[in-house]
């Protein structure tokens, strides 16, 4: 992608996450419990976000008692509060020992990634960095009857200039072919490979949400 494109796309993003976070702070909501996060997570379970930005999500998950949070991501970010340790770092080779974390976990990232070896690999880096029988969660964008349904409407014409949905729609633009190409990987048949056993695979609103552990 060149600079001038990603710049743009970063900047939708930041405004789509930012000034509408209340919606984000909804769907986090929904999204965890879809997958019984704060039912199987205790309180003491160290977490890693991989892929995390600014932190949000981690926020969202300390404000629910979880207290020993970390979050991975390739840009720079402060930390949110003390609870809250940002490390700077790749997905695929993750600065962290061997059996780390009880729960990895990530939301809106995978997507990102260039390739199905990439895909391969950051899967093998959660393996690599889980406890025993840890749990890894994953919520990113599905190719269901929702998302199709929601691409139409935010393109009819009364629709199409309110705010939020013109930066759903730019966001999505810019980002179509990793979209498209995460849309064709399997990823029950990944994560069985790698050997993590899959307890919760759903869609869910617009995304697919999977709760697995490591065997």
């Amino acid at each position: 992608m060149p600079i001038t494109d990603e710049k743009k796309w970063y900047a939708n993003y930041v405004e789509y996450h930012e000034k509408d976070a209340w919606v984000k702070r909804i769907l986090n909501r929904l999204n965890l419990n879809s997958v019984g996060f704060f039912k199987v997570v205790n309180d003491d379970d160290k977490i890693l976000d991989t892929g995390c930005g600014n932190g949000n999500t981690l926020e969202f998950i300390h404000e629910n008692g979880k207290k020993i949070l970390f979050g991975l991501d390739i840009e720079p970010y402060e930390n949110p509060n003390d609870d809250i340790k940002l490390n700077v770092g790749s997905m695929l080779n993750m600065p962290y020992e061997n059996n780390s974390f009880d729960v990895v976990y990530i939301h809106n990232a995978m997507h990102h990634l260039f390739n199905f070896e990439e895909y391969d690999l950051y899967v093998k880096e959660v393996r690599r960095v889980l406890k025993p029988k840890g749990y890894f969660f994953i919520i990113e964008p599905a190719n269901n009857l929702f998302r199709k349904l929601l691409n139409i409407f935010v393109n009819l014409p009364l629709i199409k200039n309110i705010r939020m949905f013109k930066i759903y729609r730019e966001s999505y633009e810019e980002e179509r072919v990793e979209v498209e190409l995460f849309y064709s990987l399997n990823l029950s048949s990944l994560l069985e490979k790698l050997d993590f056993k899959i307890e919760v695979n759903k869609y869910f609103i617009k995304t697919i949400n999977i709760r697995s552990r490591k065997i």
